[in-house]
Protein backbone atom coordinates (compact mmCIF):
# COMPACT_ATOMS: atom_id res chain seq x y z
CA UNK A 1 0.00 0.00 0.00
CA UNK A 2 1.38 3.16 -1.04
CA UNK A 3 0.45 6.33 0.58
CA UNK A 4 0.73 9.52 -1.13
CA UNK A 5 1.06 12.89 0.37
CA UNK A 6 -2.36 13.89 -0.70
CA UNK A 7 -3.96 10.97 1.09
CA UNK A 8 -2.50 11.85 4.51
CA UNK A 9 -4.87 13.39 6.95
CA UNK A 10 -3.34 16.50 8.36
CA UNK A 11 -5.18 18.99 10.47
CA UNK A 12 -5.89 22.09 8.60
CA UNK A 13 -6.01 25.57 10.06
CA UNK A 14 -9.75 25.50 9.67
CA UNK A 15 -10.11 22.55 12.08
CA UNK A 16 -7.95 24.17 14.82
CA UNK A 17 -9.83 27.45 14.75
CA UNK A 18 -13.02 26.09 16.36
CA UNK A 19 -10.98 24.77 19.32
CA UNK A 20 -9.30 28.13 19.83
CA UNK A 21 -12.61 29.91 19.50
CA UNK A 22 -14.12 27.50 22.03
CA UNK A 23 -11.32 28.24 24.51
CA UNK A 24 -11.67 31.95 23.89
CA UNK A 25 -15.42 31.75 24.47
CA UNK A 26 -14.90 29.83 27.71
CA UNK A 27 -12.38 32.44 28.86
CA UNK A 28 -14.72 35.29 27.98
CA UNK A 29 -17.67 33.56 29.65
CA UNK A 30 -15.72 32.95 32.87
CA UNK A 31 -14.50 36.56 32.84
CA UNK A 32 -18.09 37.75 32.34
CA UNK A 33 -19.34 35.59 35.22
CA UNK A 34 -16.58 36.89 37.48
CA UNK A 35 -17.46 40.48 36.59
CA UNK A 36 -21.16 39.82 37.26
CA UNK A 37 -20.25 38.22 40.59
CA UNK A 38 -18.29 41.31 41.67
CA UNK A 39 -21.06 43.68 40.55
CA UNK A 40 -23.73 41.71 42.42
CA UNK A 41 -21.45 41.54 45.49
CA UNK A 42 -20.87 45.28 45.37
CA UNK A 43 -24.60 45.99 45.10
CA UNK A 44 -25.40 43.57 47.93
CA UNK A 45 -22.72 45.11 50.15
CA UNK A 46 -23.95 48.63 49.47
CA UNK A 47 -27.54 47.65 50.26
CA UNK A 48 -26.51 45.85 53.46
CA UNK A 49 -24.42 48.82 54.60
CA UNK A 50 -27.26 51.23 53.93
CA UNK A 51 -29.76 49.15 55.88
CA UNK A 52 -27.36 48.47 58.75
CA UNK A 53 -26.27 52.12 58.94
CA UNK A 54 -29.71 53.07 60.17
CA UNK A 55 -29.63 50.56 63.04
CA UNK A 56 -25.98 49.95 63.90
CA UNK A 57 -23.79 52.82 65.00
CA UNK A 58 -20.10 52.45 65.59
CA UNK A 59 -18.14 55.60 66.08
CA UNK A 60 -18.41 59.01 67.63
CA UNK A 61 -22.21 58.84 68.14
CA UNK A 62 -22.00 55.85 70.50
CA UNK A 63 -22.44 58.06 73.58
CA UNK A 64 -25.76 59.44 72.39
CA UNK A 65 -29.09 57.84 73.15
CA UNK A 66 -31.74 57.72 70.46
CA UNK A 67 -35.36 58.66 71.11
CA UNK A 68 -36.65 55.07 71.18
CA UNK A 69 -33.92 54.15 73.70
CA UNK A 70 -34.95 57.08 75.93
CA UNK A 71 -38.49 55.73 76.04
CA UNK A 72 -37.28 52.20 76.83
CA UNK A 73 -35.01 53.16 79.75
CA UNK A 74 -35.66 55.79 82.41
CA UNK A 75 -32.14 57.07 83.02
CA UNK A 76 -33.07 59.11 86.12
CA UNK A 77 -34.61 56.12 87.88
CA UNK A 78 -31.65 53.97 86.90
CA UNK A 79 -29.21 56.57 88.26
CA UNK A 80 -31.11 56.82 91.56
CA UNK A 81 -31.13 53.04 91.92
CA UNK A 82 -27.38 52.87 91.36
CA UNK A 83 -26.74 55.67 93.87
CA UNK A 84 -28.92 53.94 96.49
CA UNK A 85 -26.98 50.67 96.01
CA UNK A 86 -23.66 52.49 96.33
CA UNK A 87 -24.81 54.23 99.52
CA UNK A 88 -25.95 50.94 101.05
CA UNK A 89 -22.65 49.28 100.18
CA UNK A 90 -20.71 52.22 101.64
CA UNK A 91 -22.66 52.00 104.93
CA UNK A 92 -22.06 48.25 105.16
CA UNK A 93 -18.36 48.78 104.55
CA UNK A 94 -18.17 51.50 107.25
CA UNK A 95 -19.93 49.22 109.76
CA UNK A 96 -17.54 46.39 108.94
CA UNK A 97 -14.56 48.72 109.43
CA UNK A 98 -15.93 49.90 112.80
CA UNK A 99 -16.36 46.32 113.99
CA UNK A 100 -12.86 45.44 112.85
CA UNK A 101 -11.29 48.49 114.54
CA UNK A 102 -12.96 47.90 117.93
CA UNK A 103 -10.96 45.55 120.17
CA UNK A 104 -12.75 42.40 120.99
CA UNK A 105 -13.67 42.56 124.68
CA UNK A 106 -13.38 39.21 126.32
CA UNK A 107 -16.61 38.08 127.81
CA UNK A 108 -16.21 37.60 131.57
CA UNK A 109 -18.84 35.66 133.40
CA UNK A 110 -20.30 37.61 136.28
CA UNK A 111 -20.26 34.82 138.82
CA UNK A 112 -16.43 34.41 139.02
CA UNK A 113 -14.61 35.66 142.15
CA UNK A 114 -12.11 38.49 141.70
CA UNK A 115 -8.46 37.65 141.11
CA UNK A 116 -6.04 37.89 144.03
CA UNK A 117 -3.66 40.85 144.07
CA UNK A 118 -0.42 40.38 142.17
CA UNK A 119 2.62 40.05 144.49
CA UNK A 120 5.46 42.49 144.07
CA UNK A 121 8.60 41.12 142.45
CA UNK A 122 11.59 40.63 144.76
CA UNK A 123 14.02 43.45 144.74
CA UNK A 124 17.63 42.68 143.92
CA UNK A 125 20.23 44.99 145.41
CA UNK A 126 22.33 46.58 142.69
CA UNK A 127 26.09 46.96 143.30
CA UNK A 128 27.31 50.47 143.71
Amino acid sequence: MMTTESSRIEPSWDEEEPEKESQTRKYRWSFFLLAVFFVVGFLFGTAAKTLAGKRITVGYDDHTVSSWEREAVDMNALQQTILARQEAERKQQEEAEKKASQPASPSVPENLPPLPPTPEPPSIPLPQ
